[in-house]
C-alpha cells in the first residue's frame, strides 16, 4: 500500500480545475515584486548597463564640451519710507496693504526696460563673443564702444601676416567687410567701434596664452535687452529681510559680476532721479502757495492796523468782549463758510463749464483741501501719473496700452477730487443753515454789540487763520527743499557682486551622477517595456494569475535538446540531490493532491508547441513516481517525434503504435528500464496518420489493459497545437499536465492550448514551468548534482520516497 507523507502543500492550493474555469491569457501578471525585479535585471542587465553607460558618456561629452557658466549676484537693501511730505490717502494705504508692500514694488521696478537699457548701453551687451566663450571679453578687446543702432551681424577675426589681424563679416545684414588691422587700432563696424587687445602676448586667468582667433556677433539693441532679462534673476532670498538679490548668469566670468552691479547702480540712479523730480515738483507747488498765503496775511494785518487806528480801539470791557466774541465767532464762522462756499462753488462751476475737459486737480489749490491728507495724496499721485505719462509719450504714441492705462488712472483720480469737492460743498451749505438759525436767536444781542467790535474780532480771527496756514506751508516747503537736496538712503547696495571661484555649471560630479541615475532608470524602464512587449512566458510570471490553473512545479533547468540520447535529462535518477530533482519530487507530491485531493494516476504530459520540454518532464515525473514505490508505466504516445527510447536506451519497437493497431498490449512492447519500478512503452514505428490510431475503440482496450498492470500511467503526447493527438488522448485519462518553458513558450500559445484541451472535454491539472526561477532558495538543503541533502523536511521526504514507503 502506498502511503503519502504529510506535506505543506495542501489541496486548497490546487483546487480541481474543471471545464468551467476559463483561462485568463490577458490577466496582469501582478505588480513588479522583488523576485520579478531581480529576474528582470538578471535577464536584461546588458541592455540596462548599456543604456547607463551611454547616458554617462553623453553627460561626460557634454561636460567637456560645454562652456562653463558663471553666476554672481548683488544685494540691495530697501528700507520702508518713513514720514513723507504728504500723507498717503486711505485708498493708497489699502492698496499697499493688499499689494504686498514696497519690496515687491522695487523688485518689479528692477526689471523695467529703462533700467535694462541703461545696463546694455553701459556694458555693450549687444556685442557678444561666440568663440572662445570661456575667455572674458575684457581680455580679448581693449575697448568696445557701441550705440543703440547695432544690427544683426557676425564677424570673424583671424591672424594675418606680420602680427596683424584680419576681420571679415561672416553673416548677417552687414555690408561686406574684409580689413587688416593691428592690435590697438580702432576698427569701425556698423553700430560702433572695437579695439582688439594684443592676443599674441595676452594670458588668460590660468596663465595660458590667449586664442588668436575670435568670432563675435552684434545683435539688435532690443534683443540684447530681452536676453538680459532672460539671464537675470531678481529674487527675495529671505522673506523676513528687506533685501533684494540681483543675479546674472554668463559664460564670461567678468560680465557675470559686472551686470548685477551695473543693474543695481542703474536702478538706484533712476530711483534717485525720480525722487528728486517729485521733490522739485512739490517745492514749486508749495512755493506758490506760500507766496499767495503771505500776500493775503499781510493784507489782513494791514486792514486790522487801519481799522484799529481809525476806530481808536484800545480795550474792551469783559462783558462786551464776551458778547462780541460770541457773536463775532458765529458771524465770522458763518461769513467764512459763506465765502468758502461761494469760492468753492465758483471754482467747481469754472472747472465744469470750461472750454476743455474738467481739470478737477485745481481743487487742490483750495485752502481747505490743501490741508486735507486725502486730497494731498490724490494730488501727489496725479503728479506722478502725469510725469509717467509724459515719459511714456517720449517713446510711445497716445494709443499705446500703457499711455491709455495712465489716462484712465488720471481720470479716476480727478473723479475722486470732484466727488470730494461736491461733498464738501454740501457740508458747507448745511453748516451755514445751522449758523443762520443760531444767529436769528441772537438778533437782539447783535443790536447791542458795537459794529466796530464785531468787525475787529472778525479781522483778528481771519489773521490767525492765515498765520497758521502760512506756518504750515512754510514747514512743508522746507521739508521738500531738503528732500530735493539730499540723496535717498532708503535703497542702497549692501553687497556688490564679485567673480565666482567655481562655475555654476557644468558640475562634473553632479552631471555624471545624475546621468548614471537617469540612465539606470531609463535602462530599467526599457527593460521593463521589452518584457511587457515580449509575448513569451517570463521566468517570474505567475501561471495562476495568467490562466487560472495552478503551477505544479517550477523546474530550474529543463533539457530539451533535439536528438537527446542517453540519460542526460533524467536528473531524478542521475542527480538526485540537485535542485531540479527536488522540483520533480515536488511535482510528484503535488500530483497526489489534484482533483480535490483524490490525486491522479493517469496523466497526459504535453506542451503547447514543440521544444516545450514535455518529454524530459514526463520521464522525470515517471522516475519520481517509481522511486516512491509505485509501479509506473511511461508511454511514449508521441508517434510524430518519439524520444523516450533514446532517453532510456531501449529499442523503439514494438511499442505504442503496434498495440493500438492490435487493440491489445503486444508481447515485448512493455520493457523494464534501469529505474526499479519503471517500465517503458516506446512509440514504435511512426505511422502515416497517428491521430486515426488514437481515435478508435482499440485505444481504450489498450489503456484498460495497462491500468490493470500498473499503478500509474504517464503518457507523453505530442504538442497540443500542431496536432490533435493530445486533445484526443487527454479525455481518456485523469487530466493533462502542460509543460512550458520560460523565455521560449508564447503566452498566447499556452492560452490556446488550454482552451483547445477544454473544448475536447479534457481536465487541465496544472502547468509545469521549465527554465524558471525557483520560488525560494534554501542554502544547505538543496545541493548541486551528485550531492546528498543533509537535512530538512524536503530531504526527509526524498529519503522516505526513495525507500518506497
Amino acid at each position: 500500500m502506498n502511503r503519502r507523507l504529510p506535506t505543506p502543500i495542501g489541496p486548497e492550493r490546487f483546487p480541481a480545475v474543471g471545464h468551467g474555469t476559463p483561462p485568463r491569457p490577458d490577466a496582469e501578471a501582478g505588480e513588479l515584486d522583488l523576485p520579478r525585479f531581480r529576474s528582470l535585471i538578471a535577464r536584461r542587465w546588458r541592455s540596462i548597463v548599456g543604456v547607463t553607460v551611454v547616458a554617462v558618456l553623453a553627460a561626460s561629452v557634454y561636460t567637456l564640451l560645454v562652456a562653463p557658466v558663471w553666476d554672481a549676484s548683488a544685494l540691495i537693501r530697501v528700507d520702508e519710507k518713513e514720514g513723507g511730505l504728504i500723507a498717503p490717502s486711505g485708498l493708497e494705504a489699502l492698496t499697499n496693504l493688499a499689494g504686498g508692500g514696497e519690496i515687491e514694488t522695487e523688485m518689479r521696478m528692477l526689471r523695467t526696460r529703462p533700467t535694462a537699457e541703461d545696463v546694455v548701453d553701459e556694458l555693450d551687451l549687444h556685442v557678444r563673443v561666440e568663440d572662445p566663450k570661456e575667455i572674458p571679453r575684457e581680455l580679448l578687446f581693449a575697448s568696445l564702444e557701441f550705440g543703440r543702432n547695432t544690427i544683426e551681424a557676425e564677424y570673424s577675426i583671424r591672424p594675418a601676416v606680420g602680427g596683424r589681424y584680419r576681420i571679415r563679416a561672416a553673416g548677417g545684414d552687414t555690408p561686406p567687410l574684409d580689413r587688416e588691422f593691428a592690435p590697438g587700432e580702432p576698427i569701425e563696424i556698423p553700430g560702433g567701434t572695437l579695439v582688439l587687445a594684443d592676443l599674441a602676448r595676452g594670458r588668460d586667468r590660468e596663465g595660458d596664452p590667449l586664442p588668436t582667433s575670435v568670432d563675435l556677433e552684434t545683435v539688435l539693441f532690443q534683443e540684447a535687452v530681452e536676453d538680459l532679462f532672460e539671464d537675470m534673476s531678481v529674487t527675495r532670498p529671505d522673506r523676513d529681510a528687506d533685501v533684494i538679490r540681483v543675479g546674472y548668469r554668463s559664460t564670461d566670468i567678468v560680465l557675470a559680476a559686472e551686470v548685477p552691479n551695473a543693474m543695481a547702480q542703474a536702478f538706484i540712479r533712476r530711483r534717485d532721479e525720480t525722487n528728486r523730480a517729485d521733490a522739485r515738483s512739490t517745492v514749486g507747488f508749495l512755493s506758490e502757495q506760500v507766496e499767495d498765503t503771505r500776500v493775503r496775511l499781510e493784507a489782513v494785518e494791514e486792514e486790522m492796523r487801519g481799522f484799529r487806528e481809525g476806530e481808536q480801539i484800545v480795550a474792551l470791557d469783559a462783558e462786551a468782549e464776551a458778547q462780541v466774541e460770541r457773536l463775532a465767532r458765529l458771524e465770522t464762522e458763518r461769513t467764512g463758510l459763506d465765502t468758502e462756499r461761494a469760492a468753492l462753488s465758483e471754482l467747481i462751476s469754472d472747472i465744469e463749464q470750461g472750454s476743455g475737459p474738467p481739470d478737477y486737480r485745481r481743487l487742490a489749490s483750495f485752502p481747505t483741501f490743501f490741508r486735507n491728507d486725502a486730497v494731498a495724496g490724490i494730488l501727489e499721485e496725479l503728479i506722478q501719473a502725469d510725469r509717467a505719462r509724459n515719459e511714456f509719450l517720449v517713446r510711445f504714441t497716445p494709443n499705446h496700452p500703457d499711455v491709455i492705462a495712465l489716462d484712465e488712472r488720471i481720470d479716476q483720480l480727478e473723479g475722486q477730487l470732484a466727488s470730494i469737492g461736491r461733498n464738501y460743498l454740501g457740508s458747507i451749505e448745511r453748516q451755514i443753515a445751522a449758523l443762520d438759525d443760531a444767529l436769528g436767536r441772537f438778533g437782539s444781542e447783535l443790536e447791542r454789540v458795537p459794529a466796530r467790535q464785531i468787525r475787529f474780532a472778525r479781522l483778528l480771527r481771519q489773521a490767525d487763520l492765515l498765520s497758521e496756514l502760512y506756518k504750515l506751508l512754510s514747514t512743508r516747503l522746507k521739508e521738500a527743499e531738503v528732500a530735493a537736496a539730499i540723496d535717498d538712503s532708503s535703497v542702497r547696495i549692501v553687497e556688490y557682486a564679485i567673480q565666482a571661484l567655481e562655475p555654476d555649471s557644468p558640475r562634473p560630479v553632479r552631471n555624471l551622477a545624475l546621468a548614471a541615475v537617469l540612465g539606470l532608470m531609463l535602462g530599467l524602464a526599457l527593460a521593463y517595456l521589452r518584457d511587457a512587449a515580449d509575448p513569451r512566458l517570463q521566468p517570474t510570471d505567475r501561471i495562476e494569475d495568467l490562466y487560472g490553473v495552478p503551477t505544479m512545479a517550477r523546474i530550474p533547468s529543463l533539457a530539451v535538446r533535439n536528438g537527446l540520447s542517453g540519460r542526460d535529462g533524467l536528473v531524478v535518477a542521475e542527480a538526485s540531490g540537485s535542485v531540479a530533482a527536488e522540483s520533480y519530487r515536488s511535482l510528484r507530491t503535488n500530483v497526489g493532491f489534484v482533483r480535490g485531493g483524490e490525486g491522479a494516476s493517469e496523466i497526459v504530459v504535453a506542451s503547447p508547441s514543440p521544444d516545450g520540454g514535455s518529454s524530459v518532464a514526463a520521464a522525470n515525473l515517471a522516475v519520481a513516481l517509481a522511486q516512491r514505490g509505485r509501479s509506473t508505466l511511461l508511454i511514449d504516445a508521441d508517434m510524430h517525434q518519439p524520444s523516450q527510447h533514446r532517453l532510456f536506451r531501449l529499442p523503439a519497437g514494438p511499442g505504442w503504435r503496434e498495440c493500438l493497431e492490435a487493440g491489445e498490449v503486444v508481447d515485448g512492447a512493455v520493457r523494464p528500464t534501469h529505474v526499479p519500478g519503471l517500465s517503458l512503452l516506446a512509440a514504435g514505428e511512426r505511422p502515416a496518420h497517428p491521430a486515426e490510431l488514437l481515435d478508435n475503440p482499440g485505444a481504450d482496450g489498450v489503456l484498460d489493459a495497462l491500468r490493470a498492470r500498473f499503478d500509474a500511467l504517464i503518457l507523453v503526447a505530442p504538442p497540443v497545437l500542431p496536432v490533435a493527438d493530445a486533445t484526443i488522448l487527454a479525455p481518456r485519462t485523469h487530466g493533462v499536465i502542460l509543460v512550458v518553458r520560460a523565455g521560449v513558450t508564447d503566452k498566447g500559445e499556452i492560452a490556446r492550448a488550454i482552451e483547445q484541451l477544454r473544448r475536447g472535454d479534457a481536465v487541465v491539472l496544472g502547468v509545469v514551468v521549465g527554465d524558471a526561477e525557483p520560488e525560494g532558495s534554501y542554502p544547505g538543503y538543496l545541493t548541486t548534482a551528485g550531492d546528498r541533502p543533509r537535512g530538512g523536511l524536503r530531504a526527509l521526504i526524498r529519503r522516505h520516497d526513495d525507500a518506497g514507503n
